[in-house]
């Protein structure tokens, strides 16, 4: 109570605060899910006129943090530490421009990140348009404790390298009722993970959700207790992905997917631990340590592959793929025809109805995809 004005009563004159609308992307993870045998599409593409389900008065542009603000502004931005929250903002940049081209023998400069965050602790980004970004949208570097709620990222699908959110060594981050459509990774993670969730999230086009690549550098990565629940991904190349480098060290584990309708998406669920610039034969003695991937469950999984292979599993022989589960997958081209899964050193256990038959060593013995 302020001069004895009840909490219901405002000072005359005074005019009525403005309500923030927010798009319902949970309701729609919710109803895909919930429909998903005889329709699996979200109704996002009315929205596609909406960013963010907000106005155009009520948008507004925040220019500290706009990539190109100059020298002092970028240095100020690096070594700031947030802890409050970008609420009800729309960040547009340019078309995107493919990262790394040569033109007349030089390299291009690296193109800027859309919103970044580093070394951050207690950063809340809410109802935040990010559009056309030249490289990932959304950063958290070095972050904990951060949250990101109603969001919508966009950018063309041709545009390479544009993923919606990028996580790098970042402990606790949180991520729920999302819209993105890019040319990169809905979700991308890399580094020293730990804790994240993902949920309410609606991906494509662009490469879904990707858990690597691990091990690219000399340092051990470790990415663990990662959850991704309730999530709609149509028309990627990749659904659920996690990719691993040939001679990296470190480890992915405690990794759930849950709940997640896909349509048109190739490659729906995939571990790949033969990453590598330097390509070294599969089974060759001289992949002498990989990174490891264990204890990874897909629970609830449906929709339409565009590829013949829904589910694959290319593991190395010389650390394989470990307690890998899969619970109610149904998995079918969308031709309507069958989808095949393909194992390499890979075990685990399979429950309830699991379509393509799982291949898991333990579950059935290991199989070879049929030619």
């Amino acid at each position: 109570m302020d001069g004895g004005l009840c909490q219901h009563q405002r000072p005359r004159g005074h005019p009525r605060p403005r309500r923030q609308v927010v798009p319902d992307l949970a309701g729609d993870a919710r109803r895909a899910l919930q429909g998903r045998d005889h329709d699996l599409r979200l109704r996002e593409h009315h929205r596609a006129g909406q960013p963010g389900g907000l106005g155009a008065a009520r948008r507004r542009q925040v220019a500290a943090l706009l990539p190109g603000a100059g020298p002092d502004g970028e240095r100020r931005r690096r070594h700031r530490r947030p802890r409050a929250g970008v609420v009800g903002a729309g960040l547009q940049g340019e078309a995107p421009q493919r990262q790394g081209m040569r033109m007349n023998h030089c390299t291009a400069p690296e193109a800027p990140k859309a919103l970044h965050f580093e070394e951050c602790h207690g950063v809340r980004v809410q109802g935040v348009t990010l559009q056309n970004g030249q490289q990932q949208h959304l950063t958290f570097t070095r972050c904990s404790n951060a949250r990101a709620s109603f969001l919508r990222v966009a950018s063309p699908e041709s545009s390479p390298g544009t993923d919606g959110i990028h996580l790098v060594n970042s402990i606790s981050i949180h991520v729920n009722d999302i819209h993105i459509a890019t040319g990169g990774a809905c979700v991308s993670m890399v580094g020293n993970c730990t804790d994240v969730r993902l949920r309410y999230i609606s991906c494509g086009p662009g490469n879904g959700i990707s858990i690597g690549s691990i091990g690219e550098t000399p340092v051990a990565d470790r990415l663990e207790k990662i959850e991704v629940d309730t999530m709609f991904i149509a028309n990627t190349s990749n659904g659920l992905l996690i990719k691993t480098w040939q001679d990296g060290c470190g480890y992915a584990r405690k990794v759930k997917f849950a709940n997640v309708v896909m349509k048109n998406v190739s490659d729906p669920i995939i571990i790949d631990q033969y990453r590598s610039e330097h390509p070294i034969p599969c089974g060759s003695t001289a992949a002498t340590r990989t990174v490891a991937v264990e204890k990874i469950d897909y629970v609830n999984i449906a929709g339409t592959s565009a590829s013949k292979r829904a589910v694959t599993f290319s593991c190395s022989d010389v650390v394989p793929c470990r307690q890998v589960s899969l619970k109610d997958v149904n998995l079918k081209r969308l031709s309507g025809r069958g989808a095949s899964a393909y194992c390499r050193s890979a075990s685990g256990k399979a429950a309830g109805v699991v379509v393509p038959e799982s291949c898991l060593a333990g579950a059935r013995a290991a199989g070879v995809e049929e030619q």
